[in-house]
Parts: C-alpha cells; structure tokens; sequence
C-alpha cells in the first residue's frame, strides 16, 4: 500500500520548505549554530543526508523548524532578578567552552534551566544563567557534553 498522506505531507512541507542557505535567518540564529545543529541532528533536513536528492538542495521543512521555535517561545521570559547574572547561548559557549547543540540539548533535557528574552526571537533569545552553564560543565568534566 502507497502512503499517500505521507507523500502529500511532504510536498506541502517542499513548497514552504526553508533552504540552508535561509536556516540562521529562520531561526534567530548565526550560520554557525544553524550548521552546528544540523550537524548535530536537533534540526533535521526533509530529505536525510544521503537520500536521493539530498545532495543538491538541502531544506527544512517549516513544521520542523517551527517546532523547535515554539518550543523557545514557550520558554518564560526572564525574570527580572536575573538580568545581572544571565547571558545569550553564544556568551555562555565562549566564556565556558561549549557547543550551541550542546548546550540547546541541555536545555531540552532540562539539565539547566533557561529563560527567554522578550526583545529577541528565535536562538538569540534563549539566555541562562552563566553559573549553570559552568556547574553544567563541571559536572559532566568536560565542555558541556
């Protein structure tokens, strides 16, 4: 048997479908932690790597991706005692030496709490607390892993 709701899902997902080259733009994020977490698997193309076609035209589809989004936007805005003491996720990857998916994978499997800010979208407005990230660090014994 054909699996025609499947096949007709994913044409609609190829006529919105977000191209690589649009991923960091879609997501509020740079181009570097789009790749990061593409290459880490928590953002996954349509067609898989390897696939027929997935060569030419990587893209995402807009479902996906928006699911990682809402995920973010359900985050509750930071409060206000915290603003001293919390940082974006580029900040808190360079001053602790972690990863963008590393440290998104921490948050999703809420190892560390983190917050939203309001004045920002996407992967540019998750911030957590910089003395998380390190306790984080420290107990793993290593980046972020």
């Amino acid at each position: 048997m054909f699996p025609v709701e499947e096949v007709e899902l994913i044409c609609r997902e190829f006529e919105t479908a977000v191209p690589l080259q649009a991923l960091a733009e879609h997501l509020g994020a740079s181009m570097n932690q789009a790749q990061a977490l593409y290459s880490a698997g928590i953002i996954s193309p349509l067609i898989p790597p390897g696939g027929p076609g997935s060569v030419r035209k990587v893209v995402f589809g807009r479902s996906h991706l928006n699911g990682f989004l809402s995920r973010i936007e359900a985050m509750e805005v930071v409060p206000a005692e915290f603003r001293g003491e919390i940082v974006s996720i580029s900040v808190a990857c360079q001053r602790e030496g972690g990863t963008t998916p590393d440290l998104v994978q921490a948050i999703w499997d809420r190892r560390i709490m983190a917050w939203r800010d309001p004045l920002h979208t996407g992967l540019r407005s998750i911030l957590v607390r910089l003395c998380d990230v390190r306790v984080l660090r420290e107990r793993a014994g290593r980046a972020l892993a």
